[in-house]
C-alpha cells in the first residue's frame, strides 16, 4: 500500500487530525485547569473531565480533518496516535508513570472514538 501525500490522502489527513486533536486537548486542559484553580473544584471530577476533553478533542480533530473516503481507518489511526502522544506528553509534564494497561485502554477507546468520528465526517461531508 503506497502512502498518498496529495490532498485527501491518508498521511496528510491523519497528521492534521492528530495535530488538531493535540492542540485542542492542550488548550482545553489549560482552560479547565484554570477553572479548577479558580473555583476549587473537587478532585473527583478532574479525571472524568480530562477524559471528556481528550475524547471531544479527538472527535473534533478527526471530524475537521477527514474529508474523503476511509473515515473509519483514518479516524482510528488518528485516535491511536493522538492518544499515545497526549498520554506521553501529559506523563512528561506531570512526571507520572504510565502502565501498559492505561496506555492500552486509552488507545482502544481513542480508536473507537476516532473511527466513529471518521465515519460521521465522511458521511456528512459526502452528502454536502
Amino acid at each position: 500500500m503506497a502512502v498518498n501525500l496529495k490532498k485527501g490522502g491518508y498521511l496528510p489527513e491523519v497528521f492534521k487530525s492528530v495535530l488538531i486533536s493535540i492542540v485542542f486537548t492542550v488548550v482545553l486542559t489549560l482552560i479547565f485547569t484554570l477553572i479548577v484553580y479558580l473555583c476549587n473544584l473537587p478532585n473527583g471530577c478532574v479525571k472524568i473531565v480530562n477524559q471528556f476533553i481528550k475524547f471531544i478533542s479527538l472527535f473534533l480533530g478527526v471530524f475537521i480533518s477527514v474529508s474523503t473516503c476511509k473515515g473509519l481507518l483514518k479516524g482510528g489511526v488518528s485516535g491511536v496516535i493522538s492518544s499515545i502522544l497526549v498520554l506521553f506528553l501529559f506523563a512528561l509534564i506531570g512526571k507520572v508513570s504510565l502502565t501498559f494497561l492505561s496506555v492500552l485502554l486509552e488507545s482502544v477507546f481513542s480508536l473507537v472514538v476516532g473511527a466513529i468520528s471518521g465515519i460521521i465526517a465522511v458521511t456528512i461531508k459526502s452528502k454536502s
